[in-house]
């Protein structure tokens, strides 16, 4: 049995609200998600490169090298 135009033309206009949503869905969280993976990612290069907040200055910030 041959699918009508009719079926057809249903079956394109689905896929494009199906596409169309998972664009749309894509793009609300493309903001929570790039702060999310900047987030892990400071805290990750905080712990590597720990100096507690501080920022280094010669001559004011004193730096121990334990042997």
């Amino acid at each position: 049995m041959l699918r009508s135009n009719k079926n057809t033309g249903v079956s394109i206009m689905e896929y494009a609200v199906l596409i169309s949503i998972l664009v749309l869905a894509m793009m609300a969280f493309q903001t929570p998600l790039r702060r999310a993976i900047n987030y892990k990612w400071k805290q990750s290069i905080d712990s590597v490169f720990s100096t507690d907040g501080r920022q280094y200055e010669p001559g004011i910030t004193t730096v121990t090298v334990n042997e």
